[in-house]
């Protein structure tokens, strides 16, 4: 069973207040907040367009794909020169790594395919519609191997000098980091006001197939399943619903209570990070809060970054993988504000779908 899951709503009239005062406060302050956003943003105080550094050249934009490829095959003496990234310590999770001084490389998750990465493709949007700070894809490899088959896609970015927010997090002061919760708020603002041609698909940008992932809400089912992308929102609906409709057959003890509430696909599609989480917000020593770490980002209804945030951290502790995500108190608490939420229903509903998913 899904042991991640988080604590149901509370069945007495006090508990149900209680979640109904607490969706009230967030939406109280998250209005505050957003008005005086927008005054900054009038006023010119907050940025309304990308600074010009954004558009720097990048060392290897005058590379051949050629020379890129021979760099990544047979520079691994150049790159143990470059300064470490802040990544995971076991190799075996490392899909990232320093390419040049101001680039990285990332090996995707996915299948070979043509045309840009997942990653590739959500980073092209946010840096095009949004200012939300992110690394600017600088090329798409796709090395091959022996017998001229494509093994995995390569994606080069910039680097981002900084450092993770997990470690950032314990330094800051109490207006520090209620700042970097008001940034992240703006950003999932900026992202829900995308509108673009793919928003009428649901689910990642990876065509054809996309590995499961225990941190993605989509693809909490485990890294041995595959499922397809959906075609439009009535495929979405059905494959969900007939893992809650499995989930009641198999658990009905879990039930016991409820009532059969429909999926919750109101509103546009939004796109969705799907991912964020400390180690994937960086603190730039320019002073600006970036957004890394994509290759999981879709569109989805706009309350699937909340659920999925909280649904990550509740594996986390299932897995005793103690962070600052798990154990700062203050950092749960602004999980709602920061995604304009909170949306316990939709919470509980996916809570009930998620047993059918993963058992």
């Amino acid at each position: 069973m899904g042991g991640g899951l988080n604590p149901p709503l509370p069945a007495t009239g006090f508990g149900r207040l209680r979640v109904f005062v607490g969706v009230c406060v967030y939406s109280l302050l998250g209005f505050i907040a957003d008005i005086f956003y927008d005054m900054l943003r009038a006023l010119r105080i907050v940025a309304t367009t990308r600074p010009a550094a954004d558009y720097k050249p990048s060392s290897v934009d005058d590379w051949t794909d050629e020379q890129l490829i021979d760099l990544h095959v047979n520079g691994s003496e150049e790159r143990a020169s470059l300064p470490p990234l802040h990544v995971n310590p076991n190799p075996r999770f490392v899909n990232v790594w320093p390419f040049t001084h101001d680039t990285v490389c990332k090996r995707d998750g996915y299948f070979p395919h043509d045309g840009p990465s997942p990653e590739g493709t959500a980073l092209d949007i946010v840096f095009r519609h949004t200012t939300i700070p992110v690394p600017r894809v600088r090329r798409t490899l796709y090395p091959t191997v022996e017998g001229g088959h494509r093994d995995s896609t390569l994606t080069i970015m910039d680097r981002i000098p900084g450092r993770p927010l997990e470690q950032v997090w314990p330094t800051l002061s109490l207006l520090g980091k209620l700042r970097v919760a008001c940034v992240l708020r703006s950003y999932i603002r900026q992202l829900r006001a995308i509108r673009h041609p793919r928003a009428i698909i649901p689910g990642p940008l990876a065509p054809g197939l996309t590995p499961l992932s225990p941190y993605n809400l989509m693809f909490a089912g485990g890294l041995d399943r595959y499922v397809s992308p959906w075609q439009n929102i009535a495929e979405f609906t059905a494959w969900f619903v007939g893992q809650y409709e499995r989930s009641k057959a198999c658990f009905p003890e879990e039930h016991a209570g409820t009532t059969t509430e429909p999926l919750d696909v109101t509103g546009p599609l939004v796109l969705t990070h799907c991912d964020i989480a400390m180690r994937n917000v960086m603190v730039g020593d320019d002073g600006r809060v970036y957004l890394i770490d994509w290759e999981h980002a879709g569109f989805y209804p706009q309350w699937v970054e909340y659920v999925n945030w909280r649904n990550w951290i509740c594996w986390m502790v299932w897995a005793r993988k103690h962070s600052a995500d798990t154990t700062d108190r203050l950092w749960k608490m602004l999980i709602p504000f920061m995604t304009m939420g909170p949306y316990p229903r939709q919470e509980r509903w996916f809570q009930l779908a998620r047993l059918g998913i993963d058992n």
